[in-house]
């Protein structure tokens, strides 16, 4: 009886050692701020940068972006207000139920012009239900208007965004960035930079769709 009273009396106590484990690490996940999380990811990502010549700079830079992603995936995209240049604004709250792309670009970016087509024909795939894709542009809006003759897009597209890119989002990685929201508004995936070859394309319209496909049967 002593020895039974022993044991219970052991589980309460690792219960509770678990219970306070578990509390800590959900009051230290919860204290970080969206801007404070995305800033030691960047802090991380620059200090452990110093390459010394090319081959070491593709090296380093693969490295780099991969533990980037791993530190970017799974926090909370911030709460935005943004109106886009045909007049539609949209907030987080408003694309929440649906898997978001938040492409981040400029007009004299050559690896962001050429993945619009395959941006298009991925929004173009999959309902605006279920899928939608924002872009925000660092370009004013006349000049945006006027690529959008030259090469049409068919998501929409929010221009003067530098400082909702920098502040906001904290993100100044490179160009294009793109960052995947699952329905909640968390985010799924970040990719920054991008290919400007057929090969490379396809290979990440095949990743982007694979992700979108995953998402929707959830």
């Amino acid at each position: 009886m002593v020895a039974l009273k022993g044991v219970e009396h052991s589980l309460i106590i690792m219960r509770q050692i678990l219970f306070l484990i578990l509390f800590t690490t959900e009051v230290f996940c919860y204290a970080q701020s969206y801007e404070e999380a995305v800033d030691k990811c960047t802090q991380a990502f620059q200090n452990s940068f110093h390459p010394t010549n090319m081959k070491e700079f593709e090296s380093k830079m693969e490295q780099q972006l991969y533990q980037l992603r791993k530190c970017v995936v799974g926090l909370k995209f911030p709460a935005f207000k943004a109106t886009t240049i045909g007049g539609r604004t949209y907030t987080l709250d408003e694309l929440k139920g649906r898997i978001v792309l938040i492409n981040l670009w400029f007009i004299t970016c050559p690896p962001c012009v050429a993945e619009m087509p395959i941006l298009n024909e991925l929004q173009n795939e999959f309902s605006r239900d279920d899928f939608v894709i924002v872009s925000f542009g660092l370009d004013d809006n006349k000049l945006i208007r006027e690529f959008i003759q030259k090469q049409p897009i068919d998501f929409d597209v929010i221009a003067d965004s530098k400082k909702l890119i920098e502040n906001k989002f904290k993100m100044s990685f490179g160009y294009p960035t793109n960052i995947f929201l699952d329905r909640e508004g968390t985010i799924i995936d970040f990719k920054t930079g991008g290919a400007v070859d057929e090969v490379g394309l396809k290979k990440t319209k095949e990743e982007f769709q694979k992700l979108i496909k995953e998402q929707r049967i959830k």
